[in-house]
């Protein structure tokens, strides 16, 4: 496995005075980076996989049957993977301080992203030669039964995606003399967008099944189904909260939080080797967090700190748990 990262970014900010009526940040971000990852399956001709696959009562009765193994010895499976990626984004916040207790803030973000990928997956010999003969049918055959490494012949992908968001945000804050700080908030966020390096098979078309006239090769059952684009993820964050300082022993502060998700990105394993990157529907966090810093003596202070978090999908039509039977019989629910 290898992997090579190189990014670069630049920030401008203008930003006000603070203690004024008006206070602002003004700003510009803009981002490029370059990823390039490699990793292979290696079989050494000295693995006890060669002699195992060989023996492996699996392929009785099939023309894999005692050579098995022999078909893997020697061979790998080079996966490439590069991603070009650039981001731009400008942003304005504004708090307004209303009066000595009273304090709004608005805040407002453009981005933009613009990503181009490659992901190529073969089987080779194990110094990245072509496989010839009686190994070049049957080892593709053994990689799909053994790692679930399926339609090589057709795994060589690329793509390109741009998106763009508009992401606003409110806080509300009010400070009573001698009261707690108490405020309210309101946000969106989105996470980009992008391709998956590591699944080891490609997408393919709903319904695509193990039938005639597909050969072993192109045979992709339900936890074969890979991925490579996966969609951005958008947040909305509400949020009530209060700070409370009690002369100058103790501190409490409290939260309450719902975030709503639409597009998480998760990744799922693919019940053999390999993990897909895809999106859920809807989905949603919600909880309550308390932390409190008391100083009960000169020489003593104490914290204490819980959370409370609940989590839930909505609506999401995914890869099965391993080992869960799939209700509408494709491998997804």
């Amino acid at each position: 496995m290898d992997e090579e990262f190189d990014q670069t970014s630049h920030e401008i900010r203008l930003t006000s005075p603070t203690g004024n009526k008006l206070e602002y940040i003004l700003g510009a971000y803009y981002e490029t980076s370059d990823l390039e990852f490699r990793d292979t399956i290696q079989v050494q001709s000295n693995s006890v996989l060669v002699p195992l696959l060989n023996a492996n009562p699996a392929f009785n009765g099939t023309p894999l049957q005692g050579i098995a193994g022999t078909a893997v010895a020697a061979t790998g499976t080079p996966r490439v993977f590069t991603q070009d990626s650039t981001s731009y984004a400008a942003f304005a916040q504004v708090s307004w301080n209303m009066s000595e207790e009273f304090r709004s803030t608005f805040g407002l973000r453009y981005t933009k992203d613009d990503k181009d990928a490659t992901r190529s997956l073969k089987i080779t010999e194990i110094d990245g030669d072509p496989l010839t003969g009686l190994q070049a049918v049957a080892a593709p055959q053994v990689y799909a039964a053994v790692f679930n490494v399926r339609r090589t012949d057709l795994h060589d992908l690329s793509g390109s995606r741009e998106e763009d968001d508009l992401l606003p945000s409110v806080i509300v804050e009010w400070s009573p003399d001698d009261h707690p700080m108490m405020y309210a908030s309101w946000s969106k966020g989105s996470k980009s967008g992008g391709y998956d390096a590591r699944s080891n098979n490609p997408t393919v078309p709903p319904g695509t099944a193990c039938t005639a006239p597909n050969t072993p090769v192109g045979c992709l059952p339900a936890n074969g189904v890979g991925t490579f684009e996966f969609e951005e993820e958008d947040a909305t964050s509400f949020e009530l909260g209060t700070k409370l300082r009690i002369g100058d022993q103790f501190e409490l502060n409290a939260a309450l939080y719902v975030t709503d998700f639409d597009d998480l990105q998760v990744s799922t394993f693919d019940g053999v080797l390999g993990f897909n990157v895809r999106n859920a529907g809807e989905s949603q966090v919600k909880g309550l967090e308390l932390d409190m810093r008391w100083q009960a003596t000169e020489n003593l202070q104490l914290f204490s700190s819980v959370a409370y978090t609940d989590f839930e999908f909505l609506d999401y039509v995914g890869q099965c748990a391993f080992g869960q039977a799939s209700d509408a019989g494709d491998g997804l629910r």
